[in-house]
């Protein structure tokens, strides 16, 4: 008996430390990877206007580059109403979309009756810790950003 504890108890054979290590670093990195926050970019046409969509520390934001150089940095998205609060605790879920379309539309009271510009249409999905959705979509055209909150009817 005292023979197979002392077997037991000794360290196991080389290969099998280089396994529990690989093993132990996939685990880890895996959680790393869980906490990071995740981001999506978009892009105008052109390609000069970007806005960088960010759930950093579980607050959504965004940042918003033209021609290289920031114009907007880590600017909070979020809504607070009676019925939810869509400030705290998002976290990204889903980005939909991420398109070029052409926009049309006439006005008379401008100087230039008649717009048409390109532009690219995204929806960013993100959720709290009321499992409440909230959508955030961006219109991102060569020299202008704009965006909208989408609340889904319970």
């Amino acid at each position: 008996m005292k023979k197979r504890v002392r077997e037991l108890t000794s360290a196991p054979p080389r290969g099998v430390w280089a396994c529990i290590v690989v093993a132990l670093s996939s685990i880890m990195g895996t959680q790393a990877m869980a906490q990071d926050a995740r981001t999506h970019e978009i892009k105008s046409p052109n390609g000069e206007t970007v806005v960088t969509v960010s759930d950093k520390d579980n607050v959504l934001v965004y940042t918003l580059n033209y021609a290289n150089e920031q114009v907007i940095a880590n600017a909070r998205l979020g809504l607070v109403s009676d019925v939810w609060n869509f400030c705290n605790h998002m976290t990204i879920d889903s980005v939909v979309g991420n398109r070029t379309e052409s926009i049309k539309y006439d006005l008379d009271k401008i100087k230039q009756s008649h717009v048409d510009i390109s532009a690219t249409r995204t929806t960013v999905w993100a959720s709290g810790s009321e499992h409440m959705p909230l959508g955030i979509e961006f219109v991102v055209e060569d020299n202008a950003v704009a965006l909208r909150y989408l609340i889904p009817h319970p």
